[in-house]
């Protein structure tokens, strides 16, 4: 099965879907709606100079690629090394049994959200009861996946 993810253009704010890439990956092309240069790296929607990605030599393009994914690893690391210690497992307790355990600490992060590592029961059910009727038709992938 497909898995999906919202994402959210940082320059228009137009949000969509796409299928998760790889982890790893790099995936770099044009926003649907404005049409500027965006990558999608590490759970992350990243803008891009979008007449340098186009026209500029394959080292400006290396450079500003380096540059853009440098500040958001940079970023992450920062995260990671100014958060308080983890507490040992065994010692969390859920407060409340239909409590959903917090996502992780520097966990996937996409377009601004937070995205828990697991659906709900919420969510498997509007999917089972409209969503997966969508994957045939070929209007809403279009709509979906361009």
């Amino acid at each position: 099965m497909l898995s999906l993810i919202d994402v959210k253009c940082p320059h228009c704010h137009a949000q969509g879907r796409i299928v998760t890439p790889p982890p790893g990956s790099i995936i770099v092309g044009p926003c649907p709606e404005c049409s500027e240069m965006v990558a999608v790296f590490g759970g992350r929607v990243l803008p891009l100079d979008k007449g340098l990605m186009q026209h500029g030599t394959t080292e400006e393009k290396k450079r500003h690629l380096m540059e853009v994914l440098g500040v958001f690893i940079e970023e992450r690391i920062e995260r990671l090394l100014n958060q308080p210690p983890a507490e040992p497992a065994e010692d969390k307790q859920p407060e409340a049994a239909h409590e959903e355990p917090a996502a992780p600490p520097g966990g996937l992060e996409l377009a601004g959200f937070d995205m828990k590592p697991n659906i709900s029961d919420q969510e498997f059910r509007a999917f089972l009861s409209g969503e997966m009727d969508l994957l045939d038709n070929p209007k809403a992938f279009k709509a979906i996946f361009g």
